[in-house]
């Protein structure tokens, strides 16, 4: 393992991420048939990236597979769904 690698691939991950939402955005947009399934795009594009030879760039693929699975599943799953500061402060109000 290269030295700071490490740092390049949490780096990778979080920008993974944030592409998985921008891209799950972008498809509902463009495509509103996709729905519910908007998750998958991010997926799909995670995967392609995950097979690149850039470290930076597997690393971007795996965060935007994580995330494109993770909302993918809470569209079907509300139980599983992140949980918004809202609800965190309805629920200590209450």
């Amino acid at each position: 393992m290269k030295k700071g690698s490490g740092i390049a691939a949490a780096g990778g991950l979080v920008v993974g991420g944030i592409a998985a939402n921008f891209v799950s955005k972008q498809a509902a947009t463009m495509v509103p048939a996709v729905g519910k399934y908007s998750g998958a795009v991010p997926i799909i594009v995670g995967w392609l990236l995950a097979g690149m030879k850039n470290d930076i760039a597997k690393a971007a693929g795996a965060g935007m597979i994580a995330v494109g699975g993770a909302n993918l599943v809470a569209s079907f799953v509300p139980a599983v769904a992140p949980v918004s500061d809202q609800v965190i402060t309805d629920a200590v109000i209450k």
